[in-house]
């Protein structure tokens, strides 16, 4: 009786090993599972959608090299006409045309708790040659499903990684967080499952998003941002610094509360800024202004009365970027 595995030894491991054929540079490579999270809003679809596109047109994404070929996106969110109207707008965003070789499917009702149905969706990659294949979203894919149990969603992971090495592509999954945490949702047997986790968050009254890779198998951990621009006839991403500057900074609670309250209600004066203290005195606020400012975080910009007029505090575009989006110790993890 023949034996249903391959057994490898010591001197298999020893041979020379490939190098690994990125599909996007130190982000996503063939075989592959990731999932890629943040709160509603974060666009992360947008995102995944010009990460195709670029795929597809051999454009580089974000300043990371592409290797050129065909992407899958299966929608199971947005609709025919809504994921025909945003291709577009990203395809016009590359000058992409009708041969620009993405294909999708929409509101299919995918479920990869049955056997036929992961059939179904290799046949698909294999038929559309695709090696870039992103699905939009995993609670869609297994419907009534606990996404917080491990035996629930240990096994959806599992049929993702068979068809990304049968098919020799990256499948990407979104996935939504948590309102309170602003953590992915659901069981960390989710992240032990994947290769990449990718947490997208998109900075507020802002074009700009920022991307953390927080698990990485085959790279060190990293972040970088994105600036997002949308009109009704194009959408584009282009790059920002990566990492962003300051990323990795700590901010104390007082600086926390100081870039939150100008960002959210614009410039103001000193005396705005200590009279709305949270989690910190008036005079400390006061102190980090001139830190901040020191930092790059802050600018003094002259006040709108005119000649004479007091000076206000704004927020820089570092300041922006390197606010966190949730802010632990207060009520759903924001100041206002």
């Amino acid at each position: 009786m023949a034996n249903r595995y391959k057994l490898f030894t010591a001197a298999d491991a020893l041979q020379p090993q490939p190098a690994i054929q990125w599909i996007i540079e130190n982000v996503f490579s063939p075989g592959s599972v990731t999932l890629v999270y943040g709160k509603q809003g974060a666009k992360k679809t947008w995102l995944m959608m010009d990460a195709a596109i670029s795929i597809c047109t051999g454009d580089p994404w974000l300043g990371y090299p592409t290797r050129q070929g065909n992407s899958l996106i299966i929608d199971e969110e947005s609709g025919r006409r809504r994921m025909g109207r945003r291709l577009t707008q990203v395809l016009h965003g590359h000058n992409g045309n009708e041969h620009t070789p993405i294909f999708y499917t929409t509101l299919e009702n995918f479920n990869l708790q049955k056997q036929g149905e992961i059939q179904s969706i290799t046949e698909m990659i294999i038929k559309t040659d695709a090696k870039f294949i992103f699905i939009d979203a995993l609670m869609d894919i297994m419907p009534g499903a606990d996404e917080n149990a491990v035996g629930d969603v240990s096994p959806i992971f599992h049929a993702l990684r068979t068809i990304a090495e049968i098919t020799d592509s990256a499948i990407v999954v979104i996935h939504h967080a948590s309102k309170g945490t602003g953590e992915y949702r659901g069981s960390t047997g989710i992240s032990a499952a994947v290769d990449v986790v990718m947490k997208v968050e998109a900075i507020p009254k802002s074009p700009l998003v920022n991307i953390y890779m927080e698990k990485t198998r085959d790279t060190e951990e990293f972040q970088f941002s994105a600036k997002f621009e949308y009109t009704d006839d194009a959408v584009t991403w282009t790059a920002e610094a990566a990492p962003a500057p300051g990323m990795n900074k700590k901010l104390t609670p007082a600086q926390i509360y100081v870039i939150s309250f100008l960002r959210n209600n614009g410039p103001q004066d000193t005396n705005a800024v200590e009279s709305n203290t949270v989690g910190c005195t008036p005079a400390t606020a006061r102190k980090e202004l001139y830190n901040l400012e020191k930092m790059g975080y802050l600018e003094k910009i002259p006040g709108n009365g005119g000649q004479g007029s007091r000076s206000v505090w704004a927020v820089t575009l570092d300041g922006l970027v390197n606010m966190p989006d949730y802010i632990p110790g207060f009520p759903d993890g924001k100041l206002f």
